[in-house]
């Protein structure tokens, strides 16, 4: 055979050679790094291609699915360990399309969703392991322009996206198959009322929302039906007064609102009707004075607040008698100045200085009868020097 006609019948095997492997299916396997096996699945003109099996690092089947052209495609199967079916649902071109279905590992269907182009379009619903509907409601595709900020200093652009968001009418229920949440979307936004109910089907809680954001009255109901709670919203934000009720009706706690901050008098009360607790709020800190009170209607405290810290002088009363207990100087929410007790009588018990929160020079406690009993000295807190009378006079120890 000459040389020349050898050539080329290794030339033409090479290419069928080469032809057979371009078309042949080639199965493939991928590892994790622990050298367990995580893919099984076929190639064809070097693209995935065919049947894919995937795998739990401890060996069992995860996932069963198709591939076309290195993309999943058509319907795949995904089990818990103990090969009970978690999802089915099927993919194109590598997005999920159509219905796709989750399963709890006792088999009860957990969660229905129909998908376009990987995301949701259309009826969704949530199930509890007992098959009692969860949630039910929809979502819509829907197509979105967005300003964005133009290139390199450029004028805005306005860019089309597409979103996948809940639409119209939602229902969330109670195990016990009772309506628990009633509520109405648009395009994504929450519009109209939202309605909260108990397990026995009575009123919970009501708020109006428009265009995504609470406004007018909000109230809460206690079981018998009576008001809680009212509150008043505008543009997402608590706004003038809000008042919690006791179940008798009496106010239990009433707040000024301005743009979503605390703004203006805050009041609480006893159930008896009685004046707990009054502070005053200017954009959401406590500022000025504030007075707490026993339910008998005598001074609690007295206190001022500056920023939401407290500052100033501010007093402590005992209850029943209304004798003041204890009173001290504060700044920026720290002891600073002098601090003095007093015991039931009114007589002086005990004259601390602080510094910075902490104890500094000379403290003094005294007997009922105004006899000294103690005089340390302090210096950053920490006690240095200990002074104890005697009969005829003071002895000094170090510390």
């Amino acid at each position: 055979m000459k040389l020349q006609t050898l050539i080329l019948l290794f030339s033409v095997a090479a290419v069928a050679a080469g032809c057979r492997s371009e078309n042949a299916t080639d199965v493939r396997k991928e590892f994790f790094p622990s050298g367990a096996l995580r893919l099984v699945s076929e190639f064809k003109t070097g693209k995935r291609n065919g049947p894919a099996t995937a795998y739990y690092e401890t060996g069992e089947v995860s996932m069963v699915m198709q591939y076309k052209n290195n993309k999943t495609e058509g319907p795949f199967t995904e089990y818990y360990p103990d090969r009970t079916v978690k999802s089915t649902g099927t993919f194109k071109e590598g997005r999920l399309e159509g219905e796709k279905k989750d399963y709890y590992e006792n088999g009860q269907l957990k969660m229905t969703a129909v998908y376009a182009g990987d995301n949701r379009a259309g009826l969704y619903q949530e199930y509890y392991p007992d098959g009692q509907v969860k949630i039910a409601g929809r979502y819509s595709y829907l197509e979105k322009n967005i300003l964005t900020p133009g290139d390199k200093g450029g004028a805005p652009k306005i860019v089309t996206q597409w979103e996948s968001l809940p639409d119209a009418g939602w229902k969330a229920f109670h195990p016990n198959g009772v309506v628990k949440k009633t509520q109405h979307y648009d395009q994504g936004l929450l519009e109209g009322p939202v309605e909260e109910y108990d397990e026995e089907g009575r009123l919970k809680s009501r708020g109006i929302f428009e265009e995504g954001a609470q406004v007018g009255y909000y109230q809460e109901y206690a079981q018998d039906g009576k008001l809680i709670v009212s509150r008043e919203y505008k543009s997402g934000k608590l706004h003038n007064r809000s008042i919690e009720y006791f179940p008798d009706g009496t106010w239990k706690r009433v707040v000024s609102y301005k743009e979503g901050l605390e703004d203006g008098p805050a009041k609480e009360y006893y159930p008896s009707g009685q004046l707990k607790s009054r502070e005053f709020y200017v954009k959401g800190s406590r500022s000025g004075k504030a007075e707490s009170y026993y339910e008998d209607g005598r001074l609690k405290a007295v206190a001022s607040y500056c920023k939401d810290m407290l500052c100033g002088a501010s007093q402590i009363f005992y209850p029943k008698t209304g004798v003041l207990q204890l009173e001290a100087v504060v700044v920026d929410d720290k002891l600073d100045g002098v601090s003095k007790e007093y015991y039931p009588s009114g007589a002086l018990k005990k004259v601390s200085h602080y510094k910075d929160n902490k104890k500094e020079g000379i403290e003094t406690e005294y007997d009922p009868d105004g006899g000294i009993l103690h005089e340390n000295i302090y210096k950053s807190g920490i006690q240095v020097t200990a002074q104890i009378p005697e009969q005829e006079g003071l002895t000094i120890s170090g510390r």
